[in-house]
């Protein structure tokens, strides 16, 4: 697994669990993400950005322990986070990518977060985005096995104009229902406490929500 933090609203103890989980094979900082990584117990393995959030105590440790650091000008087409994105996306292969820290905060940089998932599912990538609460990421036609998720509340969450979605084991059944991006309806749906579960798009392209502390 391949993390990549950003400097958004941060949980320390639930930051711990994951950055030092035994799968992590990774951790790439967004710029202040450094801080909530260093916070945590745990070494980022590279710091990535304009460096213009990060704390100089930070960026001195980082420095004394020999991390990686690639120094970006302020005045560039990409954000932080999508440069550290871009270099995980291309270090991974076929390990799991996830981005934490990339709620909260200002809404125009949390809808720009989208618009990365959005562009790394064009790419075949599967970035998950994730918080003490909640992970979130975007599918295309296809299925997606929901198991994982039994108990839980899953919304799907239209991003192109229409979703015709299908699948088995959740509360309020979809049967090749068409969903509206104007219409909210396919929020707070529940995923069945037994098997199978499945949600399978047929067309569109769709934001999943699954609330993770639901059990």
């Amino acid at each position: 697994m391949y993390i990549v933090v950003a400097h958004g609203e941060w949980d320390v103890e639930w930051g711990k669990k994951i950055l030092q989980g035994s799968e992590v094979k990774k951790v790439i900082a967004a710029d202040g993400g450094a801080d909530w990584t260093v916070m945590c117990g745990r070494m980022p393995d590279i710091v990535i950005g304009d460096l213009d959030s990060v704390t100089g105590e930070t960026l001195a440790l980082c420095e004394h322990n020999r991390v990686c650091i690639e120094r970006y000008p302020q005045a560039k087409n990409e954000t932080d986070l999508e440069l550290a994105l871009d270099w995980a996306h291309e270090q991974a292969g076929p390990d799991e990518v996830v981005l934490v820290g990339a709620g909260g905060g200002r809404v125009d940089q949390w809808l720009g977060n989208i618009g990365l998932l959005i562009k790394y599912a064009e790419l075949g990538r599967r970035v998950s985005m994730r918080d003490a609460k909640s992970e979130a990421w975007v599918m295309g036609p296809g299925r997606q096995d929901l198991e994982a998720y039994q108990g839980c509340v899953f919304s799907v969450l239209p991003l192109s104009a229409e979703v015709e979605a299908g699948g088995a084991g959740l509360e309020y059944p979809l049967d090749r229902l068409v969903l509206y991006r104007k219409r909210p309806r396919g929020v707070s749906n529940i995923v069945g406490s037994t098997g199978p579960n499945w949600l399978e798009i047929y067309r569109g392209t769709a934001l999943l929500v699954a609330l993770r502390d639901c059990n």
